[in-house]
């Protein structure tokens, strides 16, 4: 019974890092992936969380991958930083135009504004 080679493919070499092998003999090793490059896509869905999923998008994607990979944590933690600061000002503003609605409900017209029409001692324009 004859010792066959593996199939050609990647394997793991004595230094842990992969080789492709042809079948022959040993190529060479695999370019090593970072961090950025394997989470730039995750990292970019957190930003875009905004449009379709609001600030959970991002604290559920810091959860997930954040202890793997620290591009994003950072990314997530920004876009949730972001989004969070978007709506406390955004129901601030919608509680501020709310209460001057109220009070300005309530309060009685004058009569004073903008003229009902040209007036005839105004030789220009009713101005």
């Amino acid at each position: 019974m004859a010792d066959s080679a593996p199939d050609p493919g990647w394997y793991r070499d004595r230094d842990g890092r992969l080789r492709w092998w042809d079948g022959q003999a040993w190529g060479p090793t695999a370019p090593e992936q970072s961090e950025e490059d394997s989470g730039r896509t995750v990292a970019v869905l957190s930003h875009l969380g905004v449009l379709v999923g609001g600030f959970p998008l991002p604290l559920i994607m810091r959860q997930a991958e954040g202890p793997r990979n620290g591009f994003v944590r950072h990314h997530a933690t920004e876009a949730l930083n972001f989004q969070l600061t978007f709506l406390l000002v955004w129901v601030a503003g919608f509680a501020a135009v709310a209460v001057i609605g109220a009070f300005d409900a309530g309060r009685p017209r004058s009569g004073r504004g903008l003229p009902a029409g040209p007036s005839a001692s105004s030789p220009c324009c009713g101005f």
